[in-house]
């Protein structure tokens, strides 16, 4: 018994990964969805990437905190290995997301896919994004279907 409870908590001990996928599925594919977020406890900034459809979309996001008061556009900085890209983005209704640029969400995915590590700094805040588990959370995230999900799909089709 003594073993049994010492290996539960043990299990609970391990780190949970910073990636997170939401999925939905409907019955016609251009409504599917899903969501990947990527959110460490020591930071306030997020990433979010949001899939509607066949279109990504990729967010940066704030907890708590607001990228500027008066929603003025702010300085995007992303370094991924030795490349820089800055951009001056506009911040979303209630100044808690910035919607990044095609080019700059593309470089970023492939920086991640290519097991490179992401600093994104932007309206003070910073958030350097590991790439480990990026692969299996963005492989999920790009099928946008849950086991649950296929379980009730089949009956049905």
């Amino acid at each position: 018994m003594m073993y049994l409870l010492l290996l539960f908590l043990l299990a609970g001990c391990g780190v949970a990964s910073p990636w997170h996928c939401d999925t939905i599925s409907a019955a016609s594919h251009q409504f599917d969805s899903s969501r990947l977020t990527y959110k460490t406890p020591s930071s306030h900034l997020g990433l979010e990437l949001l899939k509607a459809g066949d279109k990504i979309y990729a967010f940066l996001f704030l907890d708590q905190h607001r990228f500027s008061t008066d929603n003025a556009p702010v300085k995007i900085f992303l370094t991924i290995g030795d490349e820089q890209l800055t951009e001056i983005l506009p911040v979303r209704k209630g100044g808690m997301k910035i919607l990044l640029s095609n080019e700059m969400s593309e470089k970023l995915i492939l920086g991640l896919q290519e097991g490179k590590s992401a600093v994104i700094l932007g309206g003070g805040f910073q958030e350097t994004i590991d790439p480990a588990d990026f692969d299996p959370a963005y492989s999920k995230f790009m099928k946008g279907e849950s086991l649950f999900s296929n379980l009730l799909k089949d009956p049905l089709e």
